[in-house]
């Protein structure tokens, strides 16, 4: 018997694990120990191309390579010390997503291979082969609850298990396009099982152009399923470690835009844009230019560009198109405070928030990041000073509208329900590198990471002094901190809110930018300014403020009365605002 080549991706697992094989014949190779029971006779067997394995010696474990990889823990994981909302407002609340019974999607698919009307219908309108549409298990199906019209079944079908199921109407005279989807139920990749064979991708935008790509021989495709602006923190994990992933997303703004945003995730070096002719996308083309076109516009692929390094043509026809859509950046959740900022913050720009102790400052970043997070916008906190449960406790009493020592178990799980779905992650401010220290460069090495994973937008980091505790050189120290956090921002592309400390001031006169402790560089590289100030309650027998932490007490020393401050800004005029603070409640409401 002929002896068949080992998969790639499985002969670089073997390496990595530093397993050494041997051949049993033509088509399996076995590992001298099984990883599981241990047994050494060289009774676990893989197949070469299928990378299915199971163990002879006894041992009920079977397989195949993706199996193989989470059951010893080598996929990507969860990154240590990061925190969801949900799970800092008292512990995780676990997805246990339902799926759809084969039954229902194999009698879908053979309602469709058994209707020669509409199997041709089905053919004719997507362009698929029939050995396409009994690959994807494509089906047919009525709806009462949906009206009398057929639908186009498309089920998300992994390792045999349909995890969802997206829908759209056939073609009729008198149907209008419509599209469903089953609510509840899992967000996968498309054409996943790929994934064990291939180390080099090609990620489509859509379920119908992955088969479209799939049917022109391509088989190393996967495609997204909930449009080009989603791409979720299990995704990355599942793409992360490939070698190559060719994006062929559609032509159009958003499809442009969701590609260069999965590249900044997943690494420029390693993703390569197609864009398909003529405005189409990959199913499209099919239709219109038949399978060879395919292959055609998948070899014509390109770096994406460095980010930073533009041409002026580049930079013109950016500039057009951002005044056709007029894309705000992110704005607070205070209208007064948006009237000094009304094209609000973009990423790579780096916010300074500063205020003397216990103004508010923490609060009111969390808030704005909680805020945001409420919108889809994924956000992160990383507090050096404040434990997450701390800030967990402000979050739930700002949610329920209560102080903290009020708070009630029941409080804690209807937040943890309310906040179950948003984006917003902590780092766990007790984690430190392998030589249990903290340093700028472990901060930012966490904030990339998070922000890959995550898809991060806006990081808040509290705060910049903390990182310099240099003697004699604390002013050249915060400089280069300061520098290193908005290279970051620029590299990762997000918004990053960094807290800083002023100098001693007398009390009765808010901070300047001119007051940023122990370095001008700090003003020189923020693309915003932000004051808060609180006039201190009987300010005439305290004297100056002690430069301590910044952990807000709920017992009030100051005003609820706060101005908010434009004190600095690249691209605005800057100016003042008021909200009234409830530091018990930790809220803010426009004053």
């Amino acid at each position: 018997m002929a002896k068949e080549a080992i998969k790639p991706a499985l002969e670089k697992y073997l390496k990595q694990k530093g397993w050494k094989w041997e051949n049993v014949d033509g088509e399996n190779i076995s590992i001298k120990t099984c990883p599981f029971c241990g047994k050494s006779k060289g009774k676990f067997h893989i197949h070469k191309q299928t990378t299915q394995w199971r163990c002879w010696g006894g041992c009920p474990k079977t397989g195949n390579l993706y199996s193989l990889k989470k059951e010893l823990g080598d996929l990507s994981t969860p990154i240590k010390g990061v925190i969801s909302a949900s799970d800092a407002a008292g512990g995780s609340a676990q997805k246990n997503y339902k799926t759809v019974p084969m039954e229902h999607v194999l009698r879908w698919h053979d309602a469709l291979i058994n209707s020669p009307e509409k199997l041709e219908l089905v053919m004719g309108w997507r362009g698929f082969s029939l050995e396409a549409i009994e690959h994807f298990k494509l089906g047919i199906r009525r709806n009462p609850q949906w009206g009398d019209m057929w639908w186009l079944s498309i089920p998300h079908i992994n390792d045999g298990v349909c995890h969802n199921a997206k829908f759209r109407t056939l073609p009729a005279d008198g149907v209008d396009k419509d599209f469903r989807r089953i609510g509840g139920y899992a967000s996968v990749l498309y054409n996943a099982d790929c994934l064990v064979e291939y180390e080099e991708l090609v990620l489509a935008e859509a379920e119908t152009d992955t088969i479209a790509i799939w049917d022109s021989g391509i088989k190393n495709i996967v495609g997204l399923t909930c449009g080009a602006d989603t791409f979720l923190p299990e995704w990355y994990d599942q793409l992360v470690d490939k070698d190559k992933i060719t994006i062929a997303l559609d032509p159009d703004g958003p499809g442009q835009k969701g590609a260069r945003a999965i590249a900044l995730r997943l690494g420029f070096d390693k993703c390569w844009n197609v864009l398909f002719p003529d405005g189409l996308d990959a199913n499209s083309l099919l239709l219109e230019k038949g399978s060879d076109a395919i292959p055609l516009a998948l070899s014509k692929l390109k770096q994406f560009d460095v980010a930073g390094v533009l041409t002026l043509d580049q930079i013109l026809v950016e500039a057009a198109q951002s005044n056709e859509t007029q894309e705000d950046g992110l704005l607070t959740p205070w209208g007064n405070v948006n009237r000094l900022m009304p094209s609000g913050v973009t990423g790579g720009d780096q916010i300074i928030l500063s205020a003397t102790p216990k103004t508010g400052k923490t609060t009111f970043a969390v808030a704005w990041a909680v805020a945001l997070a409420k919108m889809a916008i994924p956000s992160l906190i990383y507090c050096l000073e404040m434990k997450t449960r701390r800030l967990a406790d402000k979050i739930v009493a700002a949610l329920r509208n209560k102080p903290v020592h009020e708070l009630t178990p029941l409080d804690y799980q209807v937040a943890r329900y309310e906040l179950r779905q948003i984006p917003l992650y902590f780092i766990d401010p007790r984690v430190r590198d392998e030589k249990g220290s903290i340093s700028t460069e472990f901060c930012l090495g966490k904030i990339k990471e998070v922000t890959r994973r995550y898809g991060i937008k806006f990081v808040v980091f509290d705060h910049v002094h903390f990182l310099c505790r240099s003697l004699d050189h604390i002013t050249a120290e915060v400089g280069r901190t300061s520098k290193d956090f908005k290279l970051c921002a620029e590299e990762l592309e997000v918004v990053m809110c960094l807290v800083a400390q002023p100098r001693k001031l007398p009390v009765d006169r808010p901070p300047t930018a001119n007051d940023l402790k122990h370095s001008g560089d700090l003003w020189a590289d923020a693309d915003w300014i932000m004051i808060l100030w609180r006039r201190k309650l009987n300010a005439a027998d305290t004297g100056e403020i002690d430069d301590g932490s910044e952990e807000d007490t709920d017992r009030e020393a100051m005003e609820s009365k706060m101005l908010v401050r434009i004190d600095a800004a690249r691209f605005a005029g800057g100016g003042d605002a008021y909200l009234h603070y409830d530091g018990a409640c930790s809220t803010f409401e426009p004053w």
